[in-house]
């Protein structure tokens, strides 16, 4: 489903509910923009509800963004960078599913265990295409998985450029989220970071 697909639900969703739910006043529903839900789900569990805390959703994908880093001040959650679609962490990592024979939005766990069995030996060449750029978000589009390691059918063994390629991707998944907190720190100072999000 394209993002405007997306947004057009959402506008509607008050009248799909009212609906299914009899009695529902549609006036009464509020839209919530994905990351801000997902990041309120984990900064106000946060410690201090006096004091503030920052928040890095990172997940595939809401409504135009992959990716929110925000700050929770009491009761209010302010956002500071959102990275627009197409760059998308959680995407990439779907892709490198895919390719590597596995089902794609279900068996990135597989993908992880893979990759205990490699070496991140083209990490550098991942680096070109999934970064932090220094500004609060990220690229992370356009990956050539198949210059990289043939892809892989179902029903055939993994080989261990398959592996390899597996583990450069774990480890290109571990820096940019640590990047992107840096920057984060760097502009809030906070000492207590939540995550959110399939990603994080």
């Amino acid at each position: 489903m394209g993002p405007h697909l997306r947004l057009a639900y959402a506008r509607e969703a008050p009248g799909f509910l009212h609906t299914a739910l009899p009695g529902l006043d549609p006036d009464s529903v509020r839209f919530v923009p994905h990351h801000m839900a997902h990041a309120a789900s984990s900064a106000f569990g946060a410690p201090g509800a006096d004091s503030s805390s920052s928040v890095l959703v990172l997940d595939g994908r809401g409504e135009r963004t992959s990716h929110l880093a925000a700050r929770r001040v009491g009761a209010h959650l302010e956002p500071l960078y959102g990275q627009e679609l197409p760059h998308s962490l959680g995407l990439v990592y779907e892709e490198l599913t895919e390719h590597l024979g596995f089902l794609r939005s279900s068996d990135e766990f597989k993908v992880m265990a893979l990759a205990s069995h490699g070496r991140p030996r083209v990490l550098g060449e991942l680096r070109r295409y999934v970064h932090a750029t220094g500004e609060g978000g990220f690229r992370g589009a356009g990956v050539p998985w198949h210059e990289l390691c043939p892809p892989r059918r179902p029903d055939e063994a993994w080989t261990q450029d398959h592996a390899d390629v597996a583990a450069s991707a774990q480890a290109c998944l571990g820096e940019t989220p640590l990047d992107l907190a840096r920057w984060l720190h760097g502009h809030t100072h906070d000492e207590v970071l939540t995550l959110a999000g399939g990603v994080a």
